[in-house]
């Protein structure tokens, strides 16, 4: 699982995802595969993490609205 926190305040939950790989622009979450689940814009991403415990702390402290996408 990894969990997105975009500046507009959104999280969302990608459940398929285990990772994230980031160039200069983009943020990847990406499979156990190493498939790319979703992309975003890194410049609208204020954090990012794959740790529960942390995601958990983030979902408590800092989402406003949450969305899910299941695996």
């Amino acid at each position: 699982m990894v969990l997105v926190y975009l500046k507009n305040g959104d999280c969302i939950e990608l459940m398929a995802a285990v990772a994230t790989e980031q160039d200069e622009s983009t943020l990847t979450c990406v499979n156990v595969h190493g498939d790319a689940v979703a992309t975003f814009e890194l410049a609208t991403v204020a954090r990012h993490t794959s740790d529960a415990l942390v995601a958990e702390e983030m979902k408590e402290e800092v989402c406003e609205d949450l969305t899910v996408l299941p695996a």
